[in-house]
């Protein structure tokens, strides 16, 4: 797209690339036995935290594709 950045819509994508597995997590727990929770329970909340990192410190590899 004219006059696109590439990049940013990169650094946007690699945090909300998470929240989909939050959500799968989410549905797996939903659907399993009481018993298997406490094995899982953190899942969903883990994929968001890596979203949060990852908005926090984004990837180096982003870094390094930015222009002077």
């Amino acid at each position: 797209m004219p006059g696109g950045d590439p990049v940013r819509a990169l650094g946007l994508a690699e945090p909300l690339a998470h929240l989909p597995y939050a959500v799968r997590y989410q549905e797996f727990l939903d659907g399993i036995e009481r018993s298997e929770r406490p094995y899982h329970e953190g899942d969903p909340a883990g994929a968001i935290r890596r979203a949060v990192r990852c908005l926090e410190h984004p990837s180096p590899f982003l870094a390094e594709l930015r222009l002077p």
